[in-house]
């Protein structure tokens, strides 16, 4: 099946890339989060909501996904890195 140019995927398809990652605080599905790299008093190496009021927490994070469940606060979740994003509501 041939995908049309600009059209997205469906979720779920092999573009999709989802890595395990530990929450820094209670997250909930379709939140837009980053990589901490400790700035802040954030744990480095846990991932917070992102914030656009913040560098650190957006334009300069090494990293930024989109949960795909809730994740408690310490546990271990799915991120998604790249691929179709979903789980949005009210945007």
């Amino acid at each position: 099946m041939a995908v049309a140019h600009g059209s997205s995927p469906p979720a779920g398809s092999a573009t999709d890339n989802d890595i395990a990652g530990t929450a820094g605080e209670a997250l909930s599905a379709g939140n837009v989060v980053y990589l901490s790299a400790g700035d802040g008093g954030r744990v480095a190496g846990r991932w917070y909501k992102a914030d656009a009021d913040l560098d650190y927490a957006s334009s300069t994070a090494s990293a930024i996904g989109v949960v795909q469940a809730a994740i408690a606060s310490a546990a271990s979740g799915s991120i998604r890195i790249l691929g179709r994003a979903a789980n949005f509501s009210g945007l």
